[in-house]
C-alpha cells in the first residue's frame, strides 16, 4: 500500500549520527594543516611577510571568485531565497562582499607584479 507524503528514506538514529560526527572529526584530524598554519613561501621568508606570497594571493583570489559565484548561482538564485526578501538581501550582501574581497586581493596581487 502506497502512502503519499511519507519519506521512504531510513531514519538516522542518534547512535548513527554521533558515529558520523566521530568519523568526521577523526577524518578532519588527518587533513593537512590550513595554509595559514603552514610555513610561508620563499618571498615571505625574506621578510616580505605572507601578503607578498604570489601563490597565496592567487589562491585567495581564486577562492573569492569561486565562492562568490557559488553563493550567487546556488544560494541567491534559489527559489526559497528569492521568495524571502530578508534572505535575498543577506545573500546579495554576501555576494557583494565576496566580490569586494576579490577586487581588494586583485589590486594587491596585480600591484605586486
Amino acid at each position: 500500500m502506497h502512502k503519499s507524503g511519507l519519506s521512504i528514506a531510513p531514519r538516522v538514529g542518534a547512535s548513527r549520527l554521533f558515529s558520523f560526527r566521530r568519523r568526521r572529526c577523526s577524518a578532519a584530524a588527518a587533513l593537512p594543516p590550513p595554509l595559514s598554519a603552514r610555513p610561508a613561501g620563499p618571498r615571505a621568508q625574506e621578510g616580505a611577510g605572507p601578503a607578498a606570497d604570489d601563490y597565496g594571493q592567487h589562491e585567495a583570489l581564486h577562492a573569492a571568485s569561486v565562492f562568490a559565484l557559488m553563493v550567487d548561482n546556488h544560494l541567491l538564485a534559489h527559489p526559497q531565497v528569492q521568495a524571502n526578501p530578508v534572505w535575498q538581501d543577506h545573500a546579495r550582501r554576501a555576494v557583494d562582499a565576496l566580490w569586494d574581497l576579490y577586487r581588494d586581493i586583485a589590486a594587491v596581487h596585480i600591484q605586486d607584479r
